[in-house]
């Protein structure tokens, strides 16, 4: 294999790793915010990163 292509190949699995474990930490997050009863909201920003927010909604009887 050309070492140009090795050098790409390398980067790529190692940008997988990266996303591999930034997912596991979101699904922990999201995981932990649902165990305590509330719902989670995943936004993207507009850099593109992800944002998790926790909502917690109230039913109001009027």
């Amino acid at each position: 294999m050309r070492s140009d292509l090795k050098k790409i190949c390398e980067q790529k699995s190692t940008d997988l790793v990266g996303q591999t474990e930034r997912a596991l930490y979101l699904m922990a997050v999201i995981s932990a915010i649902t165990d305590r009863g509330n719902n989670a909201e995943v936004r993207r920003k507009k850099d593109g990163t992800l944002t998790v927010y926790e909502v917690k909604k109230n039913i109001v009887t009027v």
